[in-house]
């Protein structure tokens, strides 16, 4: 938690950058970037990180397909309480 803006970080300490859509609810956060992948942080209780964990992060992972691979293409994010939307 913070009381002023900071630079979101992936878990390797890199910045995030050329996000191009962001939303949020009261406890998740997640951002699509310029290259098209889509980035969540904050609480996973109900699995809306998108990593395959229930792990909370303070630090931004990639959603993963079914695969297990990171998304690609992506344009724009939406956030509710318990799901993550992409297109």
């Amino acid at each position: 938690n913070s009381a002023r803006p900071v630079q979101v970080r992936t878990e390797s300490g890199a910045v995030l950058r050329g996000v191009t859509s962001i939303d949020s609810n009261e406890d998740t956060t997640c951002a699509a970037t310029r290259t098209g992948g889509a980035w969540c942080w904050g609480v996973n209780d109900d699995r809306n990180l998108g990593d395959g964990t229930d792990t909370n992060r303070p630090y931004a992972v990639p959603l993963l397909a079914a695969s297990g691979r990171p998304l690609g293409s992506v344009v724009g994010v939406t956030v509710s309480a318990e799901h993550t939307c992409v297109w």
